[in-house]
C-alpha cells in the first residue's frame, strides 16, 4: 500500500494492511481470489472462499477477522467523500445499501468474477500511477 495524497481509494492484500481504526466510516470491498477468510459483520458470522466479493458499508460494523494461510484478495477502501462524489443519485444507492447491511458477501459466477477482478487491478494499477491525468480528475472530485 502506498503513501499517496489522495485517499479516497486504498488497496491493500491482506487484512492486516489496513486499520479499521484509521478507517472507520469507510466502505470496504474485498474479493477473495484464493483460501478464505471469516469475519463477523452485525453479529453474523461469514466465511468468504475463492469468488466471493463483499462490499462492508461500514469498516466499524465488522470485527474478528481472520484469514486463511493461503488467502490471496484484492481490499479496496473507498472514503464516504469518494463514494459520494461519484454516487448516482437514485433509490437504488438506499436500496443497496440496505441490502449489503443484510448481507454483505456476494458469490460471483466465474465469468463475473475474472471482470471484478480485472477491473480491480486496473483501477489499482491506474491509482499507483501518480503522475497520470486519471489521478488529477480524482483529486478534483473530493
Amino acid at each position: 500500500m502506498g503513501d499517496t495524497k489522495f485517499d479516497g481509494i486504498v488497496f491493500a492484500d491482506t487484512w492486516q494492511e489496513i486499520s479499521t481504526l484509521q478507517y472507520a466510516g469507510r466502505v470496504i470491498h474485498i474479493l477473495c481470489r484464493k483460501g478464505n477468510m471469516g469475519f463477523t459483520f452485525q453479529d453474523t458470522h461469514y466465511n468468504i472462499s475463492a469468488r466471493d466479493y463483499v462490499i462492508l458499508p461500514n469498516a466499524t460494523l465488522a470485527s474478528d477477522f481472520s484469514a486463511s494461510d493461503d488467502f490471496q484478495g484484492i481490499l479496496m477502501n473507498l472514503s464516504e467523500a469518494f463514494i459520494t462524489s461519484i454516487a448516482i443519485r437514485s433509490n437504488y444507492g438506499i436500496i443497496g445499501h440496505l441490502s449489503l447491511l443484510r448481507n454483505p458477501v456476494m458469490k460471483l459466477s466465474e465469468r463475473d468474477f475474472r471482470i471484478c477482478e480485472a477491473a480491480l487491478q486496473y483501477l489499482r494499477m491506474r491509482m499507483e500511477d501518480e503522475k497520470h491525468f486519471f489521478r488529477k480528475n480524482y483529486w478534483a472530485a473530493c
